[in-house]
């Protein structure tokens, strides 16, 4: 099935095995026939199902039973040849393999939250689109006290589970975004370069490769964590001129951003760096913050005036009437899931010690960027 002659051109230490048949490599390679296919089994002797996948140098495409595409058309419009290889204009497609290290790829630990739709775009686990195709009952289904649909209640089931926001918040990620991160966690995506390595991609890559350099991100506490994402967002000019202002290029590559574009480069850079955060929209005044959660305590961001202090957040306030019926926003539905209620201030102030101050006769807390 490979060939043989290639591969003793390109590594001549493996000129014995390369004379071996391909059924003979298989043992070693985790190449696997069943009847006229063949399948790909990992290291974690999981088959590679509904994706492209580089192998020793090579790219390969399989379906959603594992088993690889050959001599034909992928479902996504590439061309295989007889061996299953990616090839353009009959050339067999290649890269070199690199390890996968901190420097290179510093979110891998995120790698294994991407997946491929059936039409090729990269998306999570827990966006809606892949689990309406996971679980489509789910889609005939509603919670109607939060007022969601199947796929929804089921994400945020799920974030409430395991405490944790992002696995509901970060769903929503897409377009440049989710390609930039993909990149970062070194998820490998043939066939998909036009998106992968557009202009706009790379351009937010290296704006969140540099932010992740500026600090020891990994050991941070979550305080630092936000204080540094706020900052970084608040780096931004306040313009609604420009195409991008209501997307996370528009801030971070661009500096340029309405609410909305501040509150998704904050929450693109949370998900980055393991700090829970979601969007508060204010469907009355038009307008959306940042939400993030320090210590078990959770506070809003003002990106749009500047603010260099967090103020701390009652969930209360992201549920809103739509005519009599009581919509919950992510962050009211989650607290409300999890039994989080606003602590008293002396749970704050003795969670946020150092931070955390009274700022008036209201007995309100702020808490500042020191």
């Amino acid at each position: 099935m490979k060939n043989k002659k290639h591969k003793f051109m390109r590594v001549a230490s493996l000129a014995l095995a390369a004379s071996l048949s391909f059924s003979t490599m298989t043992a070693f390679a985790d190449w696997k026939q069943e009847g006229n296919t063949w399948k790909y089994q990992n290291s974690e002797g999981k088959y590679a199902t509904s994706t492209w996948q580089w192998i020793n140098g090579k790219s390969y495409c399989f379906d959603s039973n594992g088993n690889m595409y050959a001599n034909t058309t992928t479902p996504d419009g590439y061309t295989v040849n007889a061996d299953g290889a990616w090839t353009v204009n009959g050339v067999v497609q290649t890269k070199t393999e690199t390890t996968n290290n901190n420097d290179q790829y510093p979110l891998a630990y995120l790698k294994d939250w991407f997946v491929f739709r059936s039409n090729g775009t990269l998306t999570t686990k827990w966006s809606r689109d892949y689990l309406s195709v996971q679980y489509p009952e789910l889609e005939n289904t509603r919670n109607e006290k939060y007022g969601y649909v199947g796929t929804v209640d089921y994400q945020m089931k799920n974030a409430a589970e395991k405490h944790n926001i992002l696995y509901a918040s970060a769903a929503y990620t897409m377009a440049e975004p989710i390609y930039a991160v993909a990149r970062l966690a070194g998820v490998q995506m043939p066939g998909y370069q036009a998106v992968e390595n557009s202009a706009e991609t790379l351009a937010l890559e290296k704006e969140i490769r540099k932010f992740l350099n500026s600090f020891d991100w990994k050991n941070a506490s979550d305080y630092e964590k936000a204080v540094r994402i706020a900052r970084r967002v608040n780096q931004a000019e306040y313009d609604s001129t420009l195409p991008s202002c209501s997307l996370s290029y528009g801030c971070l590559v661009d500096g340029k951003a309405v609410c909305d574009g501040f509150v998704n480069a904050a929450c693109l850079l949370a998900w980055c760096v393991d700090l829970q955060a979601t969007s508060v929209s204010s469907l009355a005044a038009n307008h959306s913050y940042t939400a993030y959660c320090i210590n078990g305590i959770w506070v809003r961001h003002e990106a749009t005036s500047h603010d260099e202090s967090f103020h701390i957040m009652d969930p209360q306030n992201d549920i809103y009437m739509i005519g009599s019926y009581k919509k919950y926003g992510m962050l009211a539905d989650y607290c409300d899931r999890t039994g989080y209620t606003v602590p008293s201030n002396d749970v704050i102030l003795s969670k946020l010690a150092g931070h955390a101050r009274v700022i008036d006769n209201l007995g309100r807390i702020t808490v500042d960027f020191n």
